[in-house]
């Protein structure tokens, strides 16, 4: 197991006597635990699950620790786009622990126990365990690990049981920050020896109180940035002795850094409440220097200069901490101010904490807002802020509820309300055709196959095209009324329903947007040419994406009309432009559009030499920091099928595109095949999306195959992780379709790959394979191969389809078939009974027996034994039943198989001999009683030579045998066995209380 910390990136020597040996060995799997994952950069998350550590021959599993989920879908996305299985990234709220006295006692009793040990109390009988812990407020792990560790404290400090603490955990908290304080008072007051041999410590506490404050807010920084950050907000006295001092108080993690923050998370956002004015918590003083230094520390030394890179954290804990103290309000209302106006001009980690800052702020805003002008201004916002968050479907809703409280304002007032209506309007259009387009992970991986589940839509396409129509109408209005001031509105307004409208199923509509679009450009280019001069190529663009079904030649005139004028646009652009102007964007969108064109005619070939000047304009207009890490080829395909897709997804030309795509992107594997790393496979995997959609099955399958021949020749880690996913869902996908041999084919495809990763055995990578087929591409039998995974009415469907086909088939080597039907058989069999149908289970595990059988016919012992294994299973389920003569039959049957084994192999095969032998016995204890005697014999003689050698392991069911041997003599009344049997039995059970010693 490995626990990431979040910390600055460093170089550790191999040679260090301190770096770690993360070869994994003979352990089955890894696990990397990443606690406050939602306090992580998304950047660092990425680059996290890129380590190469992850990279191994056995399962790896990353569980990522957070109080809230919100940067969850920026970064599931970014792994799926990355060649993460979209599957396996799933996220889970954890519930309150159970309210159930012991489950918190226990955890309780086992903090205090952890605690006490470093505090070197031995004796912890004397902390007794509070009875509040049942308070809904106790229903968090950390709640009761700092009810255990206030209770230690006090016990150490041998200060008075606390009562049911009236504010809960508040109390706690407090209690803990009056320690923290209590400890800065005694180093200041005390020289050397509680100081640890220093000097006099010299920061007073007051001082180091603000400087508790400011790391609260900043968290780890290096030096010069920390000592910037105290002289900035004026903490007094000497920074660098404060500084000194707080490392010796909170000694950093990494130590290239200072003012490491109070831990957990809880404890710091109390503190900055606690330190804030207006609290009103007895025995806690505030610092009215605390009071608006917040929008100190996050002011920007210049207007023009972007928030600290700290600023994300200090608004994401003031906003957690005002859920429960509200006096933060205020706070927060200086720190919005400080926010972009725009949330478009928000990057990384600010977008989610500008959202979940915005939000907060509007819970506490409208309960109280009577103006409809105010109130929809408020919604507008935070459906912006979410948005921008990728918040979708909350942003959906408060953008719905700006344009309802708009219309009967604009209807009163146009000219001051019609623009805002308008974007609020075309915002919530956005969101929402989002919503169908742009698919989730989820999406990718779970929609494989039949029914509705696969064929995604915009989710509310008619609130989309009804909330477009609506914006391009008022701004019409208002370029009719006001040209100066709303013909540009107009035209962004035009241009974003030329791209959107098709999606949604109206392309002469969208069509004469596009031309009105046009005309309106060129219109504004003649008049204002040193503005406007792009912007008649990129509508001209739009416009040729619109006639490719209807006009197809003129498209590729008018698409290479924009090209051509947007290499105008860059020809002409000054040497230095400004740096919000990139006068090579044009070209790169106009040449995407123009080769999404082409492929969308099925014109490959051209296509190719325009996404070649593309790629090469890319890197022209990309401004990134990592040009390492950026591929230019990978970023333009992906423009340019979006392009397609936006614009023509309901059409005929839209598989023809999806077609020519694929030859483009197979020729790029061909080619350079290592070239792009993972971009190829995400190529592809975007053409699987949009095939789907289109239920162009034929297309699918190609795109599919294409993915498997790609992943088989890439590096181990991304076959690994992404081949046995993608063989899962086209098996899915041959099943739907009745291609049943095919989809055989698949799946014994998939469980070969699966022995080749060194999963396991043949037999337990073939259970693997149809478990993920049956269970719609599934990547959930890595967790449990088996029976769970397709204990669902729609998996026995499809397994029981699987069987069939297995039965009919002639392809292949019989024993292949043969085995493929057992393996069916057995988890059918297992999921009917899981499924509570016991009388079907029966029926597939008698005929699993059979196919088992013929399997075993050719002497392999490893067939021997998967024989052996059914009867017992079946022996068992019969037994269940009531069906004894069954249950005898097929128990007998494979104990004589497990004999013969056990013979060959003792210690392997003995216990399951013994206990098909005790199966066997029960069984005949109904029928024949006296011909039960002799297999329940030999199962005691089994356990005890095996309880002789290893009891830890066999002593149990030694006991536990020999209770069933005395109860079937009673039966036979032999009661002088009986007893001697049960006098064995009880002093085994009693060895076993004892902790397995022999009594004294």
């Amino acid at each position: 197991m490995i626990a990431a910390e979040h910390t600055p990136a460093r170089v550790v020597d191999a040679e260090d006597q301190t770096s770690h040996d993360l070869r994994v060995g003979p352990a089955r799997g890894l696990l990397m635990l990443v606690d406050y994952a939602d306090r992580w950069p998304l950047t660092h998350l990425t680059w996290l699950f890129s380590n190469k550590v992850l990279n191994q021959d056995v399962p790896v599993r990353i569980l990522l620790l957070a109080r809230n989920e919100h940067v969850w879908p920026a970064l599931r996305h970014a792994l799926a786009q990355a060649g993460w299985p979209p599957d396996s990234c799933t996220s889970q709220a954890l519930g309150a622990l159970p309210r159930v006295r012991d489950a918190r006692r226990s955890m309780f009793v086992a903090a205090r126990d952890c605690f006490a040990r470093h505090y070197g109390t031995a004796n912890t009988t004397a902390i007794s365990v509070p009875d509040w812990l049942e308070r809904d407020e106790f229903g968090l792990t950390l709640a009761v690990h700092m009810a255990a560790l206030v209770a230690v404290d006090r016990h150490a400090r041998r200060a008075p049981e606390p009562q049911a603490p009236p504010e809960g955990m508040t109390a706690l908290t407090a209690y803990l920050l009056e320690r923290e304080s209590l400890h800065w008072y005694a180093l200041h007051d005390t020289v050397d020896t509680v100081a640890g041999g220093r000097t006099a410590f010299r920061t007073d506490p007051r001082q180091m109180r603000r400087a508790v404050f400011i790391a609260a807010l900043t968290g780890p920084l290096g030096y010069r940035d920390a000592r910037a950050a105290l002289d900035r907000v004026g903490v007094g006295g000497d920074a660098d002795q404060v500084l000194t001092d707080h490392t010796f108080c909170y000694p950093p993690t990494d130590p290239r850094t200072v003012l490491e923050p109070l831990y957990p998370d809880r404890l710091a956002e109390d503190f900055l409440a606690l330190c804030l004015p207006g609290h009103g918590t007895p025995g806690h003083e505030s610092d009215a220097w605390t009071h608006g230094t917040p929008e100190v520390l996050l002011t920007p030394a210049t207007g023009d200069k972007p928030l600290p890179p700290y600023a994300a954290r200090a608004i994401t804990f003031l906003t957690a901490a005002s859920e429960r103290w509200p006096h933060l309000i205020a706070t927060l209302e200086g720190l919005e101010r400080l926010l972009p106006q725009d949330p478009n001009d928000a990057a990384g980690d600010l977008t989610v904490a500008g959202a979940d800052l915005t939000d907060r702020l509007a819970r506490h805003r409208l309960p109280t807002l009577t103006d409809p002008a105010v109130r929809a201004e408020l919604h507008d916002l935070l459906g912006r802020w979410l948005d921008r968050a990728d918040r979708d479907e909350e942003a959906a809703t408060a953008l719905g509820e700006a344009t309802r409280l708009y219309r009967p304002l604009a209807a009163v007032e146009p000219q001051v309300f019609g623009p805002k209506l308008g974007w609020s309007a075309l915002n919530l259009a956005q969101v929402l055709v989002g919503l169908g387009i742009v698919p989730s992970p989820d999406d990718v991986w779970q929609l494989s196959t039949g029914g509705n589940a696969i064929r995604p839509r915009s989710a509310r396409p008619d609130e989309a095209l009804g909330a477009l129509r609506e914006s391009v109408e008022i701004f019409r209005r208002l370029a009719r009324d006001y040209p100066a001031e709303h013909e540009e509105n107009l035209g962004a307004v035009l241009s974003a329903a030329s791209v959107y409208v098709p999606h949604l199923g109206t392309a002469e509509e969208s069509l004469a947007y596009a031309r009105e679009c046009v005309d309106l450009a060129r219109r504004l280019a003649r008049n204002y040419p040193e503005k406007y001069a792009d912007a008649v190529p990129l509508t001209l663009a739009n416009l040729a994406s619109n006639l490719v079904s209807s006009e197809p030649e003129q498209a590729v005139v008018l698409a290479r009309e924009a090209v051509d004028g947007a290499r105008r646009v860059a020809r002409d652009a000054p040497a230095e432009p400004e740096p919000e102007d990139d006068p090579y964007f044009p070209l790169y969108f106009t040449l995407a559009v123009q080769a999404g064109v082409l492929l969308r005619l099925g014109r490959a070939e051209p296509a190719v030499a325009v996404l070649d000047e593309a790629v090469r304009t890319c890197l022209l207009t990309r401004r990134q920091d990592d040009p390492d890490g950026f591929d230019a080829w990978t970023e333009t395909v992906f423009l340019t099928v979006a392009l397609m897709w936006v614009q023509g997804p309901v059409h005929d030309d839209a598989e023809v595109g999806l077609e020519a795509a694929r030859q483009v992107i197979r020729r790029e594997a061909q080619v350079n095949p290592t070239a792009h790393g993972e971009g190829l496979y995400r190529a592809f995997l975007m053409l699987d999306y949009r095939s789907r959609w289109l239920e162009r099955w034929e297309l699918f399958l190609a795109v599919q195959r294409d993915m498997i021949d790609l992943l088989r020749s890439s590096d181990h880690a991304l076959r690994c992780d992404a081949l046995t996913g993608v063989l899962a869902t086209h098996g899915s996908v041959l099943l739907m379709l009745g291609r049943w041999d095919e989809a055989l084919d698949v799946i014994g495809e998939m469980a070969e790959e699966l022995v080749w990763q060194g999963v396991g055995g043949l037999e337990y990578c073939l259970a693997g394979a149809l478990t993920a087929v049956a269970a719609d591409g599934s990547d959930h039998w890595r967790d449990n191969p088996g029976y769970e995974g397709v204990a669902q009415d729609e998996a026995v469907v499809r397994m029981s389809q699987i069987a069939a086909a297995y039965r009919q088939s002639h392809r292949g080597e019989r024993h292949e078939r043969d085995h493929g039907l057992a393996v069916t058989l057995k988890l059918l069999a297992e999921a009917l009974w899981i499924m509570d149908r016991p009388w079907e289970s029966l029926t597939a595990s008698g005929e699993a027996v059979e196919a088992r059988r013929q399997l075993a016919r050719g002497g392999s012992a490893e067939h021997q034994e998967y024989l052996a294994f059914a009867l017992q299973y079946h022996a068992r389920k019969a037994g269940r039943l009531g069906e004894r003569q069954e249950a005898a039959v097929a128990a007998k049957e494979a104990a004589h198989l497990y004999d013969r084994l056990a013979r060959e192999d003792f210690a392997t095969h003995a216990p399951t001999l013994a206990a098909t032998l005790h199966i066997l016995a029960v069984n005949l204890s109904w029928l024949h009683p006296a011909e039960a005697l002799e297999p329940e014999r030999r199962a005691v003689e089994i356990l005890d030579r095996l309880a002789s050698s290893e009891p830890a392991t066999h002593q149990a069911n030694f006991a536990n045998a020999l209770d069933a041997l005395a109860s079937l003599l009673h039966q036979l009344g032999r009661e002088q066995e009986a007893r001697a049997a049960e006098s064995r039995a009880a002093e085994l059970h009693g060895r076993l209380a004892a902790g397995g010693k022999p009594p004294t």
